[in-house]
Order: structure tokens, then sequence, then C-alpha cells
């Protein structure tokens, strides 16, 4: 897309010239899908034939959704995200697939609908207040950080699945987990929690 900018006299440095045309290369914006499949995809040095082996369709298939000829099914959208470095929730709305009345829907890496209103209605209804602490967690949700908590949630939903079985059926691993999971939190109630709030109270 090229933008032409008209300047007046004065401008650019240039005060003998009268007004001056300036032409300024810009990219396109509004991408389509397929237009987006093709850019990745060159960029990654993959060729049609490649990436559509990789992906179990056809070459006639991958240059027909590339020219934006059909609209490639999610199955298909996500082997493509897998091998051209786009998420596979940009093309998903990319390509239309999103409720076109405005409403925004996310999707798990796996390609399943993500039930963004059930998830806060059970953290509200566990402590409304949890929601504050996710406030800008952009800025702080560091790769490291983002582990650390899926593995705690994780280790609390199998605590939680524990409870439900007697513990004279529960095998050695799962009682290991359970007395050290147990060890951990108490940790980090009796240690952590306070010296987090020494900090808080110092810095505020």
């Amino acid at each position: 897309m090229n933008l032409s900018v008209e300047t007046q006299p004065g401008l650019l440095n240039d005060k003998s010239s009268p007004n001056t045309s300036v032409t300024i290369e810009t990219p396109e914006l509004d991408l389509t899908v397929g237009t987006l499949i093709r850019d990745s995809r060159q960029r990654k040095g993959l060729s049609q034939k490649d990436l559509a082996i990789r992906c179990g369709i056809t070459p006639v298939q991958l240059c027909r959704i590339e020219n934006d000829e059909c609209i490639p099914n999610k199955k298909t959208l996500k082997m493509i995200s897998s091998h051209i470095g786009i998420s596979y929730t940009t093309l998903i709305i990319e390509a239309g697939y999103n409720d076109m009345s405005g409403k925004r829907i996310y999707y798990k890496r796996d390609g399943t609908e993500l039930n963004i209103n059930q998830l806060i209605c059970c953290i509200y209804k566990a402590d409304s207040d949890l929601l504050d602490y996710f406030q800008g967690f952009d800025y702080f949700g560091t790769p490291e950080n983002v582990e650390v908590l899926k593995l705690i949630l994780s280790a609390m939903r199998k605590e939680a699945d524990l409870c439900n079985i007697p513990s004279e059926k529960r095998d050695l691993k799962s009682t290991f987990f359970q007395s050290t999971f147990q060890a951990i939190k108490s940790f980090i109630s009796s240690s952590l929690k306070p010296i987090t709030k020494w900090i808080l109270q110092r810095d505020y």
C-alpha cells in the first residue's frame, strides 16, 4: 500500500521547494487468512508442497486456501499454525470462526474453546479477591512463573481428586504426593507468606 502525503513549503528541511509530495510505503494492515498463511510460509522458507505434506492436505488445497478461494476447517488451521509460526487463535479469528457479534472467543493450544465465563465464575466463588491478583499478569507472568502456577494448580486438582479416594485404597505414589504437597503448602503459609507481606509493607 502506498500513501501519498503532500507537505507545505518549509517542511522536510527544504525551504526552497514548493508543496512537496512524499510517497510512504506502508504494510497491508488487514491481511486475509490466506495471505497471512502464504506470507508466513514464505518467511519459514517452505514451499506449498512442503507445507501441504506436513499438514496432510494436497498442494492444490493449500493453493486455494492461500488464494482465499476456500476457508480451511479448524483441524487444518491447527496443523498449519504449528508449522508457520502463527498461533492457532490468530488463524481462527482471521478465518472468521469467531462470533461475529463481537463476543471474544479464546482457544486452548489443543484447539478446543476456552470457557472464560466458567473460569471467572469458579474463581469468584472460591474467592472474589483472587481475581484481583491476576491484574497486570502480562507484566509479571514470565514463562517460569506461569509454569510454577500451572504446577501448583495441577497439584491442587490432584489433591482434590485424592480426597475422594479412601486412604486404604491409595497407592504409595499418591500418599507420597499428598504428604509432599501438604508440606509445600505449609512452607508457603508459614514462611513465604510473612516474608512476602513484610516486603509489600516495606515497598508501600
